[in-house]
């Protein structure tokens, strides 16, 4: 249905028909004409104010305007050539109301009707005026095929299934992709993996991924369970890897941001100084581990990424409350993706072992 932009821009068309009609005719003084003029006023000052109630369905449609209008100028075209400017409009008015094929219709019925009008009422019709026709007609099919573009948008009928037909083509793209992949896409497996090349490269004592969760970082898997002074010395220095977007060291504690958010924190064995850690060579052996777990990110529940309240009973407590252990699609053994089951909020005691390093790892909230 056209907007009510479309039949502003259609109004404001015919006031300047009429202006440029009009003020030849008064500068004249052309009887003739001005009679004209005023017919086409009526008739527009019609149109215009029925489009302002269009569930009464009163306005005249293009093809009857198209033909009013050829009927007056081919009358008032022996007096005043300007008359034959009033042929613009229709064309517009057909573009704005149905498009641009409408508008064929109506150029037709136009033209038709001022021409064979123009000879019975007449006679004749002298090279001059044939010009003058066919100069406006053309000239309101140009202006209407311009103003085509602009009313395009206003005959698109927005459907609201769209987004999920979009929808259905994406998802069907990423199940055809699943088929290539390695490796599901479970965060906690994910990060284990990163976890446990990490352990193959250096001797810690423990080891924990971090990421984003709102404004505090949250784990999601850890080597071994940790001790109160231990859990705060591993967030506290995660947290200024990841406000810093680099490395940091203290003591035998050191923090790696890896990926696009997440941070790796772990504690050296006693009598070790975290400053010796190979940072390059650790970033270099996980580069395949974090192109796989930022991918896994990419597909958790929104709450996942939501601040969870902090515990009283240490960092293993808070990672209990139901991180997920698979994103909306999860991998089932062949890779093929399907929605992913409701994941309980109980802390689970299963042990995972996603790669197969001697190096066991803990899922967050394992016992």
């Amino acid at each position: 249905m056209p907007s009510s932009q479309a039949f502003a821009v259609v109004a404001a068309a015919r006031l300047f028909a009429l202006i440029a009609i009009g003020a030849p005719a008064l500068y004249l003084r052309q009887t003739d004409a001005l009679i004209a003029l005023l017919v086409l006023a009526v008739l527009w000052t019609y149109q215009v104010v029925t489009a302002t109630r269009r569930e009464l369905e009163l306005t005249l449609s293009p093809a009857v305007e198209a033909t009013a209008v050829g009927i007056v100028c081919a009358i008032g075209m022996k007096s005043s050539d300007a008359i034959l400017a009033a042929l613009v409009v229709p064309p517009l008015y057909a573009t704005a109301v149905a498009g641009t094929r409408t508008m064929v219709r109506t150029v037709a019925f136009q033209v038709v009707s001022i021409v064979s009008l123009g000879l019975m009422w007449h006679g004749d019709i002298t090279g001059q005026e044939g010009v003058s026709i066919f100069t406006w007609s053309m000239a309101g099919v140009g202006l209407s095929l311009v103003a085509g573009v602009t009313f395009a948008s206003d005959y698109i009928e927005l459907d609201p299934l769209a987004p999920y037909r979009d929808a259905q083509h994406l998802i069907r793209q990423l199940i055809e992709l699943s088929d290539n992949l390695s490796s599901g896409l479970d965060v906690p497996a994910l990060g284990g993996e990163v976890l446990a090349v990490i352990g193959d490269r250096l001797p810690t004592q423990a080891l924990a991924l971090f990421v984003p969760r709102g404004d505090a970082l949250s784990p999601v898997a850890a080597t071994t369970d940790l001790d109160g002074a231990d859990t705060d010395a591993c967030e506290q220095i995660a947290t200024d890897a990841w406000a810093q977007a680099a490395p940091v060291t203290t003591g035998r504690s050191f923090a790696l941001p890896v990926g696009d958010a997440a941070v790796v924190a772990g504690l050296l064995p006693e009598g070790s100084a975290a400053d010796d850690v190979p940072f390059d060579v650790l970033k270099k052996a996980l580069a395949a581990s974090v192109v796989k777990f930022d991918t896994a990110l990419l597909f958790l529940p929104t709450s996942a990424t939501s601040p969870r309240p902090a515990s009283a009973s240490g960092w293993p407590g808070r990672c209990t409350t139901g991180w997920p252990r698979t994103s909306r699609l999860s991998a089932t053994s062949s890779t093929r993706w399907r929605p992913a089951r409701p994941t309980s909020t109980r802390p689970s005691s299963s042990r995972s072992s996603a790669t197969a390093s001697p190096r066991s790892w803990r899922r967050c909230g394992s016992r």
